[in-house]
């Protein structure tokens, strides 16, 4: 490795922008889980997302997803 200032600057701000790009991450913080309803019924799935950027689609089996 090169420890010159100019090569160390480097390195740190590709570090830096590697650990922002790794903990900025989006993932479920509250997985939805399977429910069980009959045929009419209103079912509720609940989920939760850690840095949410943009929307979320639910389309299991369905052409005409639904978007939160």
């Amino acid at each position: 490795m090169d420890c010159q200032p100019s090569r160390l600057a480097a390195y740190w701000v590709y570090l830096q922008l590697l650990i922002m790009t790794v903990c900025g991450l989006q993932q479920f913080s509250q997985r939805p889980q399977n429910l069980d309803v009959i045929k009419g019924q209103m079912a509720v799935i609940k989920c939760a997302v850690e840095n949410r950027k943009g929307n979320i689609q639910w389309a299991k089996g369905s052409t005409n997803p639904i978007m939160l």
